[in-house]
């Protein structure tokens, strides 16, 4: 957490004050303090001491790991093969045909983006966001041919948790 404090008479200590404590911010430069929060594990609500003033109470909202919980593959089958389509679901690998059309369908927590990166980065494919899910089709249109295509899943946290806020 850092602070600048403003004004004609600036303190020479200011106390952040969280769960009935003071700590003792570190000074810096004339006006500037900082506090360094251990290890969060829930939000937490302060406000800052100095000089016999206080300021209003703000609080740390945490922000959730991103993660994937699942995702399936649903093949479409080029009509020359014959074969019937197929769902996969939590599969690593995936080798098809030339030609196969793969709707894939991710389930994911904490996020509101998710891009699907082929060919070691030289593909990216933003997937859209169908609740409770994202959706994300690739086929012969997308230009993702390869003989091997590894398959990256990047996400990231939903943005409206990040915030600290006036009480």
């Amino acid at each position: 957490m850092q602070l600048r404090v403003i004004g004609k008479a600036i303190p020479s200590e200011v106390y952040l004050v969280s769960g009935g404590r003071r700590y003792k911010m570190t000074a810096s430069v004339l006006g500037e303090f900082s506090y360094l929060f251990p290890k969060l594990q829930k939000p937490v609500d302060f406000r800052f001491e100095a000089a016999g003033f206080g300021s209003d109470s703000y609080q740390i909202a945490l922000i959730e790991r991103p993660s994937l919980l699942s995702f399936s593959a649903n093949l479409v089958y080029p009509a020359y093969l014959g074969k019937a389509n197929e769902r996969w679901e939590n599969i690593g690998n995936l080798v098809v045909p030339e030609g196969t059309q793969i709707q894939w369908q991710f389930r994911v927590n904490q996020s509101d983006k998710l891009q699907i990166i082929f060919n070691e980065g030289k593909d990216t494919v933003l997937a859209r966001k169908k609740k409770p899910a994202f959706l994300n089709t690739t086929d012969k249109s997308t230009a993702h041919k390869a003989t091997k295509c590894a398959c990256t899943i990047a996400t990231a946290p939903t943005k409206k948790k990040l915030a600290i806020s006036s009480m």
